[in-house]
C-alpha cells in the first residue's frame, strides 16, 4: 500500500514538473513574442513591419517599425527591409540609392507589389537625405501607423494619396486605373456589422503588398456613398446600387412571371 502511494506521489510530482516546465516554456515564448523590450530592442529580422507588444502584460502598444528595419519577406524567408510598413526585398526596390549613375539615384517609380502604402519616402543622396515623391498617378492606399488602411485606394498627387472618390468628378475613368484587375487579389468578404458600408471595397495585405477585394453582393452589404453623388443601396462588385444581389432577384422574379 505504501509503495503504491509513493508511486502515485511520484507521478503527481512528475506531472507537476512537466506542466510547470511547459508553462514556463509557454510564458517564455509569449514574452519573446510580445514583450516590447524584446520586440523593439533586438536587431533580428522582424516577421512583420508592424508590431503589437506590451511592457506590463496589460497595456498594449501598436505601431510601425522604422523604415530600414530588417524583416522576413514571405518569399522563402528572405530578408528585406521595412518601408512604410511593407517588407521590401532589395531587388524590388528599383535603382540603388547609392548608385553612381545620376539617373539611378532616388527613383520616383514605385517598385513594390500592389498599392503604394505611401506616396513619398526618404532617400540618401550624396550623404544627405532628400524627400522623394512617387510619380503622380501611382496607385496608392494610405496606411496608418498601426498598419491599417484608411479611406479608399487612389493615386499619388504631389506626394499625397488622394482617394479615387475625391477625383471621380474631374476624372470619370479614375476607378478603372485604381481598381485594375491585377490589384484584385482579396476574396469576396461578408459584412456582418449593422452599420452601412461607406465603400463596397475592402483591402488586404498579401505577400507584403496591399490589394483590394469586394464586399459580397447580398442583403447584409447595405451601403451609402457620398461621392461623386450621394446614393444608398447594396454592394455589387465595388458599386453601390439600388437592389441587392446585383439585381439577380429581379431577374429571377421576371423569369417566374407567366409568359403571355
Amino acid at each position: 500500500m505504501l509503495y503504491k502511494m509513493k508511486k502515485i506521489t511520484d507521478y503527481v510530482v512528475l506531472a507537476a514538473v512537466i506542466c510547470t516546465g511547459y508553462q514556463c516554456s509557454a510564458n517564455y515564448t509569449y514574452r519573446q513574442r510580445y514583450d516590447c523590450n524584446v520586440v523593439l530592442g533586438n536587431s533580428s529580422p522582424k516577421a512583420e513591419c508592424f508590431y503589437r507588444c506590451t511592457y506590463d502584460g496589460r497595456n498594449w502598444k501598436r505601431g510601425m517599425h522604422q523604415d530600414g528595419t530588417p524583416c522576413l519577406s514571405g518569399h522563402a524567408g528572405r530578408i528585406g527591409k521595412c518601408t512604410r510598413g511593407v517588407c521590401v526585398l532589395r531587388e524590388d526596390e528599383g535603382p540603388s540609392l547609392n548608385s553612381t549613375t545620376n539617373a539611378d539615384r532616388c527613383s520616383s517609380h514605385y517598385h513594390g507589389k500592389g498599392y503604394a502604402p505611401t506616396c513619398q519616402y526618404k532617400c540618401r543622396h550624396h550623404r544627405h537625405f532628400k524627400q522623394v515623391f512617387y510619380d503622380s498617378g501611382t496607385p496608392c492606399i494610405h496606411v496608418d501607423e498601426e498598419g491599417e488602411p484608411r479611406r479608399d485606394a487612389g493615386i499619388c498627387l504631389q506626394g499625397v494619396c488622394k482617394p479615387y472618390d475625391e477625383l471621380e468628378g474631374r476624372h470619370p475613368h479614375i476607378r478603372k486605373k485604381v481598381f485594375a484587375q491585377h490589384f484584385h487579389k482579396c476574396e469576396d468578404k461578408d459584412h456582418y456589422a449593422i452599420n452601412m458600408l461607406a465603400s463596397c471595397y475592402y483591402y488586404c495585405k498579401q505577400k507584403n503588398g496591399w490589394f483590394y477585394g469586394y464586399y459580397k453582393s447580398n442583403y447584409n452589404s447595405r451601403c451609402e456613398v457620398l461621392r461623386p453623388e450621394r446614393k444608398s443601396g447594396y454592394c455589387c462588385k465595388g458599386n453601390c446600387i439600388r437592389v441587392a444581389n446585383c439585381g439577380q432577384d429581379l431577374d429571377t422574379a421576371a423569369n417566374l412571371l407567366p409568359q403571355g
